[in-house]
């Protein structure tokens, strides 16, 4: 589980490099002598390896993961410290999720490294969800539904 967390690392920050669309493919873009689509695949299959296998671990590792975890607990103990350094991790996912000032700007400073195909990213076209909805076919569930406070681009 540590070498797929590790690959998946590393792939997580080979696509966040890539440049976006058929730019990649155009250009020949390569990161470790991968290209974007080797990339992808290797991102996918360990993902989901990870999924699969990840369930099996913990139950076969239960009795050691609860002695972990008690001996964690024992040792950490729910402090004022602890919640004040677990604050900053759940406000930065809420703020990714709902694409808070500083984390947008992160994300188009991504795509700013990226080289441009002249067209507007994702992002731009409608927020996070518009490249899901317009990669999912036609008849997507996506396309035809509305929730309140997501926008989906309807292309």
């Amino acid at each position: 589980m540590l070498f797929a967390a590790a690959v998946l690392l590393i792939s997580g920050i080979a696509l966040f490099l890539v440049p976006s669309g058929r730019i990649a493919q155009t250009t020949g873009w390569e990161f470790l002598r991968l290209t974007k689509t080797q990339w992808e695949e290797i991102h996918t299959v360990f993902g989901y390896a990870g999924a699969v296998f990840g369930p099996f671990h913990l139950v076969l590792n239960w009795r050691c993961q609860v002695g972990y975890l008690k001996c964690w607990v024992r040792w950490v103990q729910v402090r004022p410290e602890f919640l004040l350094a677990l604050l900053p991790a759940v406000l930065e996912g809420i703020g990714v999720v709902f694409s808070w000032a500083p984390f947008e700007k992160l994300m188009e400073l991504g795509e700013s490294l990226k080289p441009s195909s002249g067209r507007p990213s994702a992002r731009a076209r409608g927020g996070r969800w518009s490249a899901l909805a317009s990669a999912s076919g036609p008849g997507s569930l996506l396309r035809s539904t509305s929730w309140p406070g997501w926008r989906v681009a309807h292309e």
